[in-house]
């Protein structure tokens, strides 16, 4: 009778629980990816990495993927939520090519999550002379204040050092947001071309730029469908 009862038991197929990713955010450093996740287990420690799927679509920003792996021993057979943090460096998200990416995760389980990476301030490389000489490659200057006019007559103030912009109408109406992103480029022109786009927190962006040393500009506040608005009457830095 022990026989049959251990044949059968043999028979019935074992259930393996997956790590299953819940959601994921940038922290408020931009340095990490905090992701949030469910996991068999509840009497051991795992420690966490992400690794890069294949290469990245080439839209503008690009889109990628990325498997996170575990590592550690938990012989426990609990749903237990858990949490990964990990270092944008460390899979090497930083460079300019990731700016603004998005970044699809998954796990051992069948869901995804997508997170949104930050912006960062590239400078193209110097241009090389014939003969190997390289010009000085240009800064990419940072400018603390700069306000616009729209073009339908508001003032628009954009304080980078204290990440704010605020918004005053015609008609005595104003608004606030906080800049989350801010990315900074030199466009290859003569004289180069200084351009900013500074992600505020309603999803938004404001962009401006500025040919060379001139401290008058233009710009646009771009839309939440990602179209741009019509351009600033002017911008001063």
């Amino acid at each position: 009778m022990k026989k049959i009862i251990s044949i059968l038991l043999l028979a019935i197929p074992v259930i393996s629980q997956a790590e299953e990713v819940r959601s994921a955010r940038i922290d408020s450093a931009g340095e990490n990816i905090v992701i949030e996740l469910t996991r068999p287990g509840g009497c051991g420690k795992l420690s966490y990495s992400l690794e890069m799927q294949g290469g990245c679509a080439e839209s503008m920003p690009v889109q990628c993927f990325a498997k996170l792996k575990s590592t550690g021993v938990d012989m426990c057979e609990a749903i237990v939520p858990d949490t990964a943090i990990i270092s944008l460096a460390s899979v090497g998200l930083v460079d300019s090519y990731y700016s603004g990416a998005s970044l699809t995760i998954s796990a051992d389980g069948d869901k995804t999550v997508t997170v949104r990476l930050p912006e960062f301030a590239s400078v193209p490389p110097a241009p090389t002379r014939p003969g190997g000489i390289s010009f000085p490659t240009p800064q990419v200057p940072i400018e603390t204040k700069e306000v616009c006019v729209t073009h339908t007559g508001s003032y628009l103030e954009i304080n980078a050092s204290a990440k704010t912009v605020k918004l005053e109408t015609q008609d005595g109406q104003k608004e606030q947001y906080s800049i989350v992103a801010r990315h900074a480029v030199s466009l290859e022109s003569n004289p180069p071309i200084w351009q900013q786009t500074f992600k505020l927190d309603d999803g938004r962006s404001v962009v401006t730029s500025y040919r060379g040393d001139d401290r008058v500009g233009s710009g646009n506040f771009i839309r939440l469908s990602g179209e741009y608005s019509p351009e600033f009457k002017s911008c001063i830095r």
